[in-house]
């Protein structure tokens, strides 16, 4: 259920992964943001961004993906980058001095991971992710007209 950066910064007795949702959400305010009764996904920056899932146990760092449901239906997910509880010797010993700058600095990382997987389809000349395309320089249309590739 997609709900308000209101919602989260002024629940009043927020527990351990809402208080970090809403560290984060302090610094990103422009992010979309799905709740659940035991979850806070933020997205940041859309399709081409990534995704922080907080959850009691920690967060996961996502991207954006697509499942097929069939030949024809695409159905928007995430892709999981990483998995973190709170206690973690990464975030320990990873310099920072709050787990929020952290939990961004790895936001941005994934982003850069999710850019890098754009490539140019040699048919068309325009810029896909990897889940619409056929192979690692052909658009899924472009394979079927110009490979003559049937889904």
């Amino acid at each position: 259920m997609k709900t308000s950066i209101d919602a989260i910064l002024s629940i009043e007795h927020p527990r351990h992964f809402e208080a970090n949702a809403a560290y984060v959400l302090r610094e990103l305010p422009l992010c979309v943001i799905e709740r659940t009764r035991d979850t806070i996904h933020i997205f940041y920056e859309g399709e081409t961004g990534a995704s922080l899932l907080f959850t009691p146990e920690g967060f996961e760092v996502r991207i954006p993906s697509l499942e097929w449901v069939d030949n024809h239906i695409p159905t928007p997910t995430t892709r999981l980058i990483d998995r973190y509880t709170y206690h973690d010797t990464r975030v320990l010993e990873s310099g920072f001095t709050y787990l929020t700058e952290y939990m961004i600095d790895l936001l941005h990382k994934a982003v850069e991971l999710r850019t890098a997987g754009y490539k140019e389809c040699k048919f068309c000349k325009k810029i896909f992710p990897p889940e619409h395309r056929h192979s690692e320089d052909v658009y899924q249309s472009c394979a079927r007209i110009h490979l003559r590739i049937v889904y």
